[in-house]
C-alpha cells in the first residue's frame, strides 16, 4: 500500500472514533481518477463512498457534470451540491417509485434517471411519472457475470423497447457493473472488459437497428472504470471508492494502488490496555465497515503486527508485540478494509490540511437511504 503522511495537530478537537479526511490526498486522488478516465467527460462518478456536498461540489468544479448515486437520498444530496445530471443506479420499489417521480417534479430543470431490469417497475415508473407530470429517465441494468441485478445483454433488448415506448419514460442508456471483474493482472482484466463490451456493443447494433440510439453506457466500478472509459463515447465510468481509496483495493489491485493514496482514515483511541500485549481501541463495529471478516477490518498504523482477539460494538480488542507502545488516551490511525460503509457510520468527516491542522468538518449529508421516513 502507498501511505501518505498524516499529520494531526488538531487531535484534541475531534471525539473519536472519527473519520478524517486529509484533504491533498483527497485531491490528488480526483485528479488521478480524471486522468486515468482520459477527462472529466468520460466519468460518472458513484458518491456512495462518500456521501458529501462538498466532494459532490469539488468534482463539478474539475468538470464532472454526471453523477451516480444508490439512494434517493444521496440524489437530493447531489442536487443539493449543484448536480444537474444523476443516476440512481438502484432499481426503484414501493414507495420509493413515487418519491423519485416527486423528486423528479420538485427538479424539473435536472436529468434524473433510475435503473431497471423488470418490466412491472418499468410500468410503475411510467405511472408515477405520470401522476406527476414528469418525464422519468430509465436506464437498463446489465448483467454482465455479477448475477447481482440487471438482465444479460442478449436479453434486453425487449426491456429497452418497454422504455422507448414508455410516454413518461426516457431511454436513458445501459448500465453494467462487474464487480466480479477484480483480477490483480490488469491485463486480464482488460480482457474481461473487452468481451463485456463486445456483448453491449451486439445489443448497441440491435437498439439502433431497432430506432433506439444508446447515447451512455455508465460501466465498471474502481477496478475498471477507467478501462470503460478510455473506449470514449458513449461508455462512461463510474469509480467510487477512488476518491478516498482503502487497502481492499490498495491489496487486491495492485496496479492502481501506486496512483492512489488513503485519504479518509478511521481515527481511533485506546481505551484500554487490558494486558501487557494487548491494547483495545473505541473502533468497534459501530465505526468502521464490519462486512469484512474479523481481524481484516482495516490496518492500524503501528500495530500493522495486531490480531484481533474481539471485535465488538464498541470495542477493538487487539494483541499486538508492540501494544507497549502505547498508553491509554493515545491516539491511532487506521486505513479501512472497505471505506465506503464507514462513511455511512459517521454523521461528519473531519478534513485535515497538509500541516495537520483541522480546516472543516464536512456533513455525511446522504446517510438515510428515503426521501420521506
Amino acid at each position: 500500500m502507498t501511505l501518505g503522511a498524516y499529520p494531526l495537530s488538531d487531535v484534541e478537537r475531534i471525539p473519536t472514533p472519527a473519520v478524517v479526511v486529509f484533504r491533498h490526498y483527497l485531491e490528488a486522488n480526483l485528479h488521478q481518477t480524471i486522468e486515468l478516465a482520459g477527462g472529466p467527460e468520460r466519468l460518472r462518478p458513484h458518491c456512495k463512498t462518500h456521501k458529501t456536498r462538498e466532494i459532490v461540489g469539488r468534482w463539478i468544479e474539475l468538470g464532472v457534470t454526471a453523477h451516480k448515486c444508490a439512494t434517493l437520498r444521496e440524489a437530493a444530496m447531489c442536487l443539493e451540491a449543484g448536480a444537474r445530471d444523476v443516476l440512481v443506479a438502484y432499481q426503484l420499489t414501493g414507495p420509493l417509485v413515487d418519491q423519485f417521480a416527486q423528486l423528479a417534479q420538485t427538479h424539473q430543470e435536472v436529468r434524473l434517471a433510475s435503473l431497471v431490469d423488470t418490466p412491472a417497475i418499468v410500468q410503475a415508473l411510467d405511472q408515477a411519472a405520470a401522476k406527476r407530470g414528469v418525464t422519468l429517465g430509465a436506464m437498463v441494468d446489465l448483467d454482465v457475470g455479477l448475477h447481482r441485478t440487471g438482465v444479460p445483454p442478449e436479453e434486453a433488448l425487449s426491456l429497452c423497447k418497454q422504455v422507448q415506448r414508455a410516454p413518461h419514460l426516457r431511454f436513458a442508456g445501459l448500465h453494467n457493473y462487474d464487480a466480479n471483474n477484480r483480477s490483480p493482472d490488469v491485463g486480464e482484466r482488460a480482457r474481461a472488459v473487452t468481451v463485456t463490451v463486445e456483448r453491449i456493443d451486439t445489443l448497441r447494433k440491435r437498439l439502433e437497428e431497432a430506432g433506439i440510439s444508446v447515447t451512455e453506457v455508465v460501466s465498471g466500478g474502481s477496478a475498471t472504470a477507467h478501462l470503460y472509459a478510455r473506449l470514449g463515447a458513449p461508455y462512461r465510468g463510474s469509480p467510487g471508492t477512488t476518491v478516498f481509496w482503502d487497502h481492499g483495493y490498495a491489496v487486491r489491485i495492485p496496479d492502481l494502488d501506486p496512483l492512489f493514496v488513503p485519504a479518509a482514515l478511521l481515527l481511533s483511541r485506546v481505551i484500554s490496555r487490558p494486558g501487557v500485549d494487548y491494547v483495545t481501541l473505541d473502533a468497534g463495529n459501530k465505526a468502521i465497515a464490519a462486512d469484512p471478516p474479523v481481524g481484516q477490518r482495516g490496518l492500524i498504523l503501528g500495530l500493522e503486527d495486531a490480531t484481533t482477539s474481539v471485535h465488538n460494538e464498541e470495542h477493538w480488542s487487539l494483541r499486538s508485540a508492540w501494544a507497549s507502545r502505547f498508553t491509554v488516551g493515545d491516539t491511532v490511525l487506521i486505513v479501512p478494509e472497505h471505506v465506503c460503509p464507514c462513511s455511512n457510520l459517521h454523521p461528519v468527516l473531519y478534513v485535515i490540511g497538509p500541516d495537520g491542522a483541522l480546516q472543516e468538518r464536512w456533513e455525511v449529508a446522504a446517510r438515510q437511504r428515503a426521501l420521506v421516513l
